[in-house]
């Protein structure tokens, strides 16, 4: 972190008063946006007058000077260290140098969290629609998992536009070392992030996870998802059961066997066709219903439509993707 973040700090006390920066040092480094919100409601009467949007942006200068207060501590820890190193020092000193190595490496500990949680968020961001026409904050916490959503007016568009912008805040809890989860590939399975995912068994020729993932809801609202995800090789099915995901994956698996048509092949027939296609096509082919919602909100797509297979074969060509190309084999299978 840049050292920006200490002088950022110091304007901003000097900008809220005293009084606001007690209630914005009383949430600690590790807060969260309804915590902040609180806080700032029940600031004293006679503190500076101050928007809930400047209180959660001086929380956040607060969070920022302390990772860099850590960090710049863990690296005189690391100095001093290298130039006294334990066995040269006397022994009167013993016991307060190793004291002092303790509450170093705590705040190195501390430091190395801020790390995970910034590429973290990263990630979220990446994999996530996080594009509100205001402002965006993030926090990520570890334990019982859950997400919760918030949105609040922001700044105006303009001078002259009354209208205001859209300011998103999302807390997401997520498991331990979720990082391992993300350099393992296994964060994102069939278009959806997991939250936390079980160790693997092995049931039936393929691998069983129990999991959570978000589930998107209208506009910048998700939820979570508890089920179990199948899967072997680059197939995997969800489904709320470990029977029903390892029977459908076995579906799954059987009709891309089959499926030995090209896709130009296919989408050469799709384009001749007058037949629709539909959900039930798409878990006939062996899909998912959360895969199968997932897709058809990312292309803006009724699932309860039918869509005409010369569309189906337009939006295959753009995206070529196997579970489409599976559902249309289905849908021409009924000509």
């Amino acid at each position: 972190m840049e050292n920006t973040a200490l002088k950022n700090w110091l304007d901003t006390k000097k900008r809220i008063g005293k009084l606001n920066t007690k209630a914005v040092e009383s949430l600690g480094t590790q807060s969260t946006q309804k915590a902040a919100i609180e806080a700032w409601r029940n600031r004293p009467k006679n503190a500076r007058k101050l928007t809930q949007k400047e209180f959660l942006k001086a929380s956040t200068d607060y969070c920022e000077f302390n990772a860099y207060r850590e960090g710049q501590r863990f690296e005189k820890f690391k100095a001093r260290k290298a130039i006294f190193p334990i066995n040269s020092r006397p022994w009167n000193k013993e016991k307060t140098y190793r004291n002092n190595r303790i509450n170093h490496s705590e705040c190195g500990i501390q430091w190395a969290k801020e790390k995970r949680r910034e590429l973290i968020k990263k990630f979220f961001i990446e994999n996530l629609d996080l594009y509100p026409s205001g402002d965006l904050y993030l926090t990520i916490n570890t334990g019982k998992v859950s997400i919760y959503c918030e949105t609040s007016k922001g700044d105006q568009y303009s001078s002259g536009c009354k209208y205001r912008k859209t300011d998103l805040g999302i807390t997401i809890n997520v498991q331990k070392k979720y990082l391992t989860l993300i350099n393992s590939g296994l964060a994102v399975i069939d278009g959806l992030v997991n939250l936390s995912l079980s160790r693997r068994h092995w049931i039936k020729d393929c691998f069983v996870h129990k999991a959570i993932w978000l589930k998107k809801g209208r506009g910048f609202n998700w939820t979570t998802q508890s089920g179990y995800i199948a899967r072997v090789d680059n197939l995997s099915f969800h489904a709320t059961t470990a029977k029903k995901a390892v029977n459908g994956l076995h579906k799954k698996i059987q009709i891309n066997r089959l499926a030995t048509a090209s896709i130009e092949e296919i989408i050469e027939k799709a384009r001749k066709s007058t037949t629709v296609l539909t959900a039930s096509d798409s878990y006939k082919a062996g899909n998912c219903k959360p895969g199968t919602l997932e897709f058809c909100q990312r292309y803006g797509i009724d699932i309860k439509d039918r869509l005409p297979l010369p569309l189906a074969a337009d939006l295959l060509q753009t995206t070529n993707n196997t579970g489409l190309r599976n559902a249309m084999i289905v849908a021409l299978a009924r000509e």
